[in-house]
């Protein structure tokens, strides 16, 4: 098992985990990566609060860059993409 952490990216500002997650590989970080960013934006909506988040920053132990979840891969499989792709076309 490898630790992982999910760095949220709000616009310039990256907010640190800094308790991370342990996972068999990358692979699962990033479903782990997805799964958390539907929970935030489920609970932004619920909320009437506006998104200010972008994406989900996976890094390892060491602080390297290993991937990235934005908004839009969180949400493909899981609402139309049709949808997404006229909501970002008039954004």
């Amino acid at each position: 098992m490898a630790r992982y952490y999910f760095h949220l990216r709000e616009g310039e500002v990256l907010i640190e985990d800094l308790d991370g997650v342990e996972v068999a590989n990358l692979e699962a970080a990033k479903s782990e990566a997805r799964e958390a960013m539907r929970e935030n934006i489920a609970e932004h909506l619920t909320a009437g609060r506006q998104l200010t988040f972008t994406s989900i920053e996976i890094r390892d132990e060491l602080g390297q860059a290993l991937a990235k979840i934005s908004v839009l891969d969180a949400l493909t499989g899981v609402v139309p993409f049709d949808i997404l792709e006229d909501a970002w076309r008039t954004t």
